[in-house]
């Protein structure tokens, strides 16, 4: 009689049970890194239109922001009267320029950081007064 060889066990996994999952939380947003925009870039010129039909006086610069520095503006006489374009900070006049009813030109001005003020200064301050103005910040 032949001795009794144990039977083979069987094989045994060659991978391990994989561990039970947790689910993930729900509503918990992941962690990102926040993105910081570049601060814009402000413009170095602006179109200032003067009008006396609606005693207005419009910058085309949005947000009414200019780079500190060199700056040109283009102010243009769109009423029947005369105006003037006058650029003052702190009650100090900057800069000064007539225009006739339709005139044109370009004023070119050096503005330090602060804010500044736009306004037609001509008959006696009534076109400023009818609100022939506007606040400017250079930065």
């Amino acid at each position: 009689m032949k001795p009794s060889v144990p039977a083979t066990p069987p094989s045994a996994p060659t991978t391990p049970p994989s561990a039970p999952t947790t689910p993930p939380i729900q509503g918990t947003p992941p962690v990102t890194t926040p993105v910081v925009p570049d601060p814009p870039v402000l413009p170095d010129h602006t179109s200032v239109l003067l009008n006396d039909r609606n005693d207005a006086l419009i910058l085309s610069t949005p947000y009414a922001q200019l780079a500190a520095g060199k700056v040109w503006l283009y102010p243009k006489n769109y009423g029947m009267d005369d105006h003037d374009l006058t650029v003052s900070r702190d009650g100090e006049q900057i800069a000064q320029v007539y225009l006739t009813p339709g005139a044109e030109t370009t004023l070119e001005v050096d503005l330090a950081p602060g804010i500044y003020r736009f306004y037609c200064s001509l008959y006696n301050g009534a076109h400023d007064a009818a609100g022939m103005n506007t606040t400017i910040v250079a930065r």
